[in-house]
This record gives structure tokens, sequence and C-alpha cells, in this order.
């Protein structure tokens, strides 16, 4: 049995508005700060984008590449589906009690990060998609060890790319916009096979990838800084709930 002491309705309602008052200001300061990592956020996609598919030489020729996100693209460059640059497969099924708060190996399902577990399907340089659920569509890269669920797609490159420019073409290419489900949102292989993306050569990519990185290193410090202000926010807004509700700060 949990003992809780409660103050008359009077003082309660003296406590409630005391709390509604002083958590507002913080939870206006929380949407602020939310705003700036969303502006940030927006900010380098479109670094992204720009660079995957207008290239760094702002007085290259260009050319109507025919696709609608891409737009269009240095003369000199290529247009190739994905399936040409590799093999496009499920990954496998895995029982929930497999899965662990804690573990050696991350499970990465098709909304992101699972849990772990203690065996790996993949061992290294894992392009994954998330097949099925609200994200579907989201790409990542994965260096080390992993179990990818069936919920995802494990994209296996067989021709010479730089995986790191693969994975940001991806993510600029949208691909949750391949689903057309009415109920649970899933994309398929076959879709994400026959998607187009901008093809320059591979040194062309490289540099890309480097400016890609560079440009996105400060706004990634910005986004830590903001999160960690959130994060100490929420933490003053716990201690100001805590203090009042049991009485170490008076309120009437």
């Amino acid at each position: 049995m949990i003992k809780l002491a409660v103050p008359s309705i009077q003082e309660q309602e003296a406590i409630a508005n005391y709390l509604d008052a002083a958590t507002s200001k913080i939870d206006e300061a929380i949407a602020q700060q939310q705003k700036m990592i969303d502006l940030l956020n927006e900010r380098k996609q479109i670094i992204i984008n720009n660079a995957v598919t207008k290239g760094l030489d702002p007085n290259v020729p260009m050319k109507d590449s025919g696709v609608e996100w891409i737009g269009e693209i240095p003369k000199h460059w290529a247009l190739i589906k994905l399936k040409y640059l590799g093999v496009i497969k499920s990954g496998d099924g895995i029982k929930n009690e497999e899965l662990k708060e804690y573990g050696e190996y991350p499970v990465w399902g098709g909304n992101g990060l699972m849990g772990y577990t203690d065996k790996y399907n993949r061992e290294k340089n894992a392009i994954i998609i998330g097949r099925v659920g609200a994200l579907c569509g989201n790409v990542r890269y994965l260096k080390s060890p992993t179990f990818i669920t069936d919920n995802a797609l494990i994209f296996d490159i067989t021709q010479q790319v730089n995986h790191i420019f693969l994975l940001y073409s991806m993510q600029a290419a949208n691909l949750n916009v391949l689903n057309t489900s009415n109920a649970q949102p899933l994309i398929t292989g076959t879709k994400v096979k026959n998607v187009f993306i901008p093809f320059p050569t591979i040194e062309e990519q490289t540099r890309i990838v480097s400016f890609i990185e560079k440009q996105c290193l400060t706004i990634d410090e910005a986004i830590t800084n903001y999160q960690q202000q959130i994060s100490l926010l929420q933490e003053r807004k716990q201690i100001i709930i805590n203090d009042v509700v049991t009485g170490k700060v008076k309120v009437v």
C-alpha cells in the first residue's frame, strides 16, 4: 500500500494553479527549443537534397532528370534505378521474448531500434529500409553487427558506389511516399528497387559526402545543444512538480 499526503481541496486548487503557471512557461521554452531543432533538421535535409541532386558546382550545365523529386541534375550525371546497384531483401523474424532492453546486438525494425539480442543476421555495412510502420521508408546505414527484422528491408550493394552517398540519396528520395496502403503503412522491395537516384562518378560521390558531412557537423552540434536544453528543462519541470506536491515548496 502506498500512502499519499492529501491536502485540502483549496490547497489542491492552489497547487494546480501554481503548477499550471510555472510549468506552462517551461513548456513554452521546450516548444521553442524543439522548433529550433525542427528548423535545423529542415536545413540539414535541404543541404543533403541539393548536394545529391545538383552537385557542388553551381555553374555546371544542367539537364532535366524527368523525375519529379530530383528536378534538374548536372548534364554529365546519370540516373540509375536502385535495383541496378544491389539486391533488396527482407530481414528475418524474431520472437518478442528474444528482445532485451540491453544486449550485444541492436535489433532494427520498420520504425527503428526495437531492442537488443544475442545474435545478429548482418555483420556490417548494411543499408536498411523500414518496410512496415508509420516510419516506413526510413533509411539507415549500419556499420557493425546487427539483427534486422522482417519489418525492414536489407539493401546488399553489389556495384561500386559510395555507401554514404547512396544513403543520402535514398533519404532525399523520401521513400515513405511509396506507401499506398489504406491500413497498415508499408512499402515493398519491388517499389524501392525501381526508385531512380542521381548517379555521379564515384569521385564526385566522395566529394559530395565530404561536403555534406562538413556542412552538417555544425548543425548536428547545435541540435545536440538544443536537445540538452530540453532535457534540462524537463528535469526542472519535474523538480518543480515534485517539490510542490510533496510540500517542500509552499504555495499557500
